[in-house]
């Protein structure tokens, strides 16, 4: 599946807004705040790993995750956008 494909399908607006308001985003955590399952989130994180918008880093038995500065961007966007349309 592209990044584009996920965007549209997979809620990738939320996973990125939800990683960039929080510090020390572990993807268990994101799951559950936005009520997914989390095999479904893993697949979206390695769509975005790959695609470059997401950093995972290992700490400790974690995984951290970052954005990028192409994913804090389009992160912020996505922001602006919820916020437009009246759903932030």
């Amino acid at each position: 599946m592209s990044v584009w494909n996920t965007l549209v399908r997979a809620r990738m607006p939320e996973i990125l807004i939800e990683i960039n308001n929080t510090e020390d985003s572990i993807s268990i955590d994101i799951a559950k705040k936005l009520d997914m399952t989390y095999s479904h989130l893993s697949g979206v994180l390695k769509i975005l790993i790959d695609g470059k918008l997401i950093n995972s880093e290992k700490k400790g038995r974690i995984n951290i995750l970052t954005l990028t500065k192409k994913g804090r961007d389009i992160a912020e966007h996505f922001e602006i956008i919820k916020k437009e349309i009246g759903n932030g």
